[in-house]
């Protein structure tokens, strides 16, 4: 026989703890979560904690019409439950969200779900994070005695049953709309392992607010929900961690560690099942697995299109670097990439939301974290797992969740999954073998090319997919590297002098850090200063001055652009706006064209010199599109565009379309919202929300028809 496997699981190198579960069950997919949550909710006593990347209040967390509780919301839900339960406390956690995913969140959930619901409801937004990263663990936990973590946040446009139908009349989002079938998966455990959860949840609640909560006093209670059977009792779970460095809050890497060294002790089979796939040191791990003579197979199920535009244009080009790399180093019959798909006349994909990784019949992580950068080095993020370690229990567990991943995406049985693996003797055989069933739905090939043009034009992956956070040191790395091969004495007097404005700009980047720089540019604090010279004639001089000073020291703009719409009106605002940014781009342009391209091309990264070389060619629509697309760093482009000899006129004109729809939604909602705040009547706030909608809807569009002259007949806009 041959030896077992070494152990994987090692707390302090990659889990946080390992505690047992009396039983544990795999939640597949949103609908049996929702009911669940909803059967383990009614009996909590004491504590419900809600850890999430997002939450929706209004989500309806029944929706079969033959059921009394059909269409209940999860805001009427909490309401009721601490109304009926006086012991009962509800902390809900959520991530204090970047600007660019305002329009798909929930408007005036603090409204909803803190000012206006029962005291013992307390909600907070997570701040506690660096520049650039996220809170994406999704926990819950009920009195300490049950907890649910993985893939699945009690948010819109997630609810899905396993079937997955095309057409199901109950998948539809909050405006009635369908959208197409969406997987996920979560864990849900009881015992020991959900008291490490629940430390884990009040701790993540004391960093965000510095408020200490303490654990349920009550006496353990089984609140294990009737409508999950148990995939296994009385098992070890390991709780893995990733957390950035922040404050008192030390970086760990215990999820990043713990598929290395999964991958690495793979005999067979490797497979994940992950909504991204872009982190650089898993794909070295991968590869390195793939070119061994008999190495383990490896199968890669994954969502086939990407949410929004910024994914489209970072996370696609990032997946493609790195499936790129693997189907290089596979020998044939070693890999497959794919998505599944609903419908075979036309290929209606299933959204992969999920985070899953199975190894060989050794061991089951089911979590938060994607595989990328960002979610094993940035983001916060928590996994489960447990390990065989000989316990044939175990070991079918194991198996049981990846035949029943596979099975549900191929439409056949558990079962024909699994004795097809044992007849092919190999996981992608037997997995090829059920795809010939006539009532299968195959898996269908990841097609994830992109244009060359884009793939040259976005800078590196440790910029579009961090995995710690974006210091200007690091920014300044990436996209000018330090020179080589040259003596400064014979280094060109123009590029000494933009080798002493990177070092000004790196000095401003710690002034920000170690001192009040930033309090002083906080946008309140600017308003009142700029607010102070609204009498004087000078003031739209004062503030024009202030815009041009800032692009060329790299301080970002929008500080200003927020505080010039708080201190003026809101004409006068987007003027000054609008001017300040045009004088601001033209001034770090007029450095560049006076500094000149041989220094810029000694000193810049070649993607950013790409995106001058593309502007140049292609005139005033390609301006306005870096500028609407974050493709790199505005005032960087602006100086390598005048190096290279962009023209005036279309980076003026190019700016100024580009520039139009930020300025002006800036201006708008700050606008809206005093407006609201001095008469807080329905129709100001009806009005509000109409005028930030069509705002928008107007930035949507120009970028879809900014996108459509993009280079090549696809265009930005369709990377499906």
């Amino acid at each position: 026989m041959p030896p077992e496997p070494p152990e994987i699981l090692q707390p302090g190198r990659n889990v946080w703890r390992r505690a047992r579960a009396g039983r544990l069950a795999w939640l597949i997919d949103a609908a049996p979560y929702a009911r669940a949550f909803l059967e383990a909710a009614e009996q909590a006593h004491e504590a419900l904690y809600i850890v999430g990347w997002d939450l929706e209040s209004r989500l309806a967390l029944v929706r079969d019409d033959d059921d009394p509780r059909a269409g209940l919301t999860l805001r009427d839900l909490l309401e009721d439950l601490v109304r009926r339960k006086p012991r009962l406390h509800v902390h809900l956690l959520v991530w204090d969200y970047a600007a660019v995913y305002a329009p798909d969140r929930e408007v005036l959930q603090r409204l909803r779900l803190d000012w206006s619901t029962h005291a013992r409801i307390h909600y907070h937004l997570d701040d506690h994070h660096p520049t650039g990263a996220s809170h994406h663990q999704k926990v819950v936990v009920f009195d300490d005695a049950l907890a649910f973590a993985g893939g699945i946040d009690l948010s819109k446009e997630r609810w899905d049953t396993p079937a997955h139908e095309p057409d199901d009349p109950r998948r539809r989002d909050l405006d009635g709309q369908p959208y197409p079938p969406f997987h996920d998966v979560s864990v849900a455990v009881d015992g020991a392992a959900a008291r490490a959860l629940g430390a884990l949840a009040r701790e993540r609640w004391r960093l965000a607010t510095g408020q200490v909560v303490s654990p349920p006093t009550a006496r353990a209670h089984d609140l294990w929900p009737d409508s999950v059977r148990p995939d296994l009792t009385d098992v070890e779970v390991g709780v893995a961690r990733t957390l950035p460095a922040c404050g008192e809050q030390e970086a760990v890497a215990e999820i990043e560690q713990l598929h290395l060294d999964a991958i690495a002790a793979a005999r067979h089979a490797i497979y994940l099942e992950n909504q991204f796939l872009s982190s650089e040191r898993i794909a070295e791990a991968l590869v390195r697995r793939l070119e061994e003579p008999d190495g383990p197979q490896v199968l890669v199920v994954t969502a086939r299109d990407l949410e929004g535009w910024l994914e489209q244009l970072t996370e696609r080009v990032a997946r493609h670097r790195v499936t790129s790399r693997l189907r290089e180093a596979a020998a044939e019959g070693r890999l497959r990439i794919v998505t599944p798909v609903r419908r075979l006349s036309d290929g209606l994909p299933v959204k992969i939301h999920s985070k899953v990784s199975v190894i060989d019949d050794q061991l089951a992580q089911v979590g938060s974290a994607n595989l990328t950068n960002r979610s094993l080095g940035l983001d916060t993020e928590c996994d489960l797992v447990i390990e065989a370690r000989g316990d044939p229990r175990v070991a079918r567990a194991v198996r049981g969740l990846r035949d029943r991943l596979v099975a549900e995406h191929l439409g056949v049985a558990p079962d024909d999954v699994a004795q097809a693996i044992d007849a092919e003797g190999a996981l992608l055989g037997g997995v090829a073998r059920c795809e010939q069933r006539p009532e299968a739905r195959p898996f269908a090939p990841l097609a994830d090319e992109v244009s060359p043009w884009l793939d040259a034009l976005l800078p590196g992956t440790e910029l579009i997919d961090p995995g710690a956070p974006l210091t200007p040191r690091r920014i300044v790395q990436q996209v000018a590297p330090p020179m080589t091969g040259q003596e400064p004495s014979r280094m060109s007097r123009k590029a000494i002098w933009w080798t002493l404005g990177v070092a000004a700009f790196l000095a401003l980047a710690a002034a920000w850090r170690l001192t009040p720089l930033a309090e002083w540019l906080e946008p309140t604090r600017l308003a009142a200063q700029i607010d102070a010279l609204d009498a004087s004639a000078w003031a739209p001089l004062v503030v024009l001055g202030a815009y041009v000073v800032s692009g060329l020291l790299f301080i970002p703009l929008t500080l200003l652009i927020v505080a010039t719409a708080i201190a003026f009106d809101l004409l006068p605002s987007v003027a000054l706006a609008m001017a300040g940014s045009l004088l601001s781009g033209l001034a770090s342009y007029a450095v560049g064209r006076g500094v000149g391209a041989e220094a810029v091309a000694r000193v810049t990264h070649p993607r950013v010199r790409e995106v001058a070389r593309w502007v140049g060619a292609r005139g005033t629509l390609a301006v306005a599109l870096v500028r609407v697309l974050p493709i790199a760093p505005f005032a960087v482009v602006n100086l390598v565009a005048g190096a290279t000899r962009v023209r005036v006129l279309p980076f003026v004109v190019g700016s100024f379309i580009g520039l139009v729809p930020g300025i002006l939604a800036v201006n708008v909602f700050e606008a809206s919202l005093e407006a609201i705040v001095a008469d807080p009547n329905p129709l100001a706030v009806a009005v509000a929300v109409l005028v930030v909608v069509l705002v928008l809807l107007g930035l949507r569009a120009l970028r879809r028809a900014l996108s459509a002259h993009g280079p090549g007949r696809e265009g930005l806009g369709d990377h499906g």
